[in-house]
């Protein structure tokens, strides 16, 4: 699906709502600031990602996706940086059969935000909300080739970072009509 976003940056610390209108659907994400970004595409360097740097202008959490737009946008605070802690690299099946490697970030502001839209009338597409920055994406069959061999790296990594507490900023938030 392709998507229109409108940005609500905290330097300008307002909304513009160009491209949303709540027609269709609702789609908001949060962007992380430079020094997050670099984190999280080291990680991903890490774990082999040979596309690291491309990634870097593509790291995002989804806060909300619903095929349901709220009547009104939500009243939230666009001027703040919303923060979270890094718990752990995992993995997971995505709706597409693709096997995803993800930053798993656990950040109440953002958990508050995403019950914002869910209190308007969003409808989130997923039972859970789950906090994570995608960092790198399989195919069934390069899964089935290398999964042992990025288990255990991720097993690695998260060993070396268990005792260590890093903090990733989300700068940005982004809301967009879902787009066929």
């Amino acid at each position: 699906m392709r998507k229109l976003f409108v940005t609500i940056s905290r330097s300008v610390g307002s909304l513009v709502l160009d491209t949303y209108d709540g027609k269709n659907g609702c789609y908001v994400c949060a962007i992380p600031d430079d020094d997050s970004k670099k984190i999280l595409s080291g990680l991903a360097r890490q774990i082999g990602n040979i596309d690291h740097a491309r990634l870097r202008d593509k790291l995002h959490t989804t806060i909300m996706y619903s095929k349901y737009a709220p009547k009104t946008l939500p009243k939230f605070k666009s001027n703040v940086l919303y923060e979270g802690i890094f718990e752990k690299i995992e993995s997971m099946v995505g709706h597409d059969n693709r096997v995803y490697i993800y930053a798993a970030i656990n950040s109440n502001p953002l958990r508050k935000l995403h019950k914002v839209f869910l209190d308007a009338g969003a409808k989130h597409s997923f039972a859970k909300y789950n906090c994570h920055v995608t960092l790198d994406k399989y195919s069934k069959e390069d899964w089935k080739e290398n999964g042992d061999k990025i288990k255990q790296k991720l097993a690695e990594i998260n060993g070396q970072l268990k005792t260590k507490r890093i903090c990733i900023n989300f700068e940005q938030i982004k809301v967009a009509n879902l787009k066929d």
